[in-house]
C-alpha cells in the first residue's frame, strides 16, 4: 500500500523475517501523523514488497474481519 497506519506497519513486521523488515525500513518512511508513506517508485522494490507484505497484509484482513 502507499500509506499505512503505524499500527499496521507494526503488525506486518511482526510477521517478517529481519531480512525482510530491513526492505520494508527502505521503502517506508513515518511522516509526523503517524502514517507509513511509501517512498520508492521503483517498480521492482514495489514487485518486491508486495511479495513481502502481501499475505501479512492478507492475514490482518482476515483476522478484523
Amino acid at each position: 500500500p502507499e500509506k499505512m497506519s503505524a499500527e499496521t506497519y507494526e503488525n506486518i513486521c511482526l510477521l517478517l523475517s529481519d531480512d525482510e523488515i530491513e526492505v520494508v525500513n527502505k521503502c517506508y518512511k513515518l511522516n509526523d501523523n503517524g502514517i507509513y508513506k511509501l517512498t520508492t517508485d521503483n517498480r521492482k522494490n514495489i514487485d518486491k514488497l508486495n511479495d513481502i507484505i502481501g499475505i501479512p497484509i492478507g492475514i490482518g484482513t482476515g483476522v478484523m474481519l
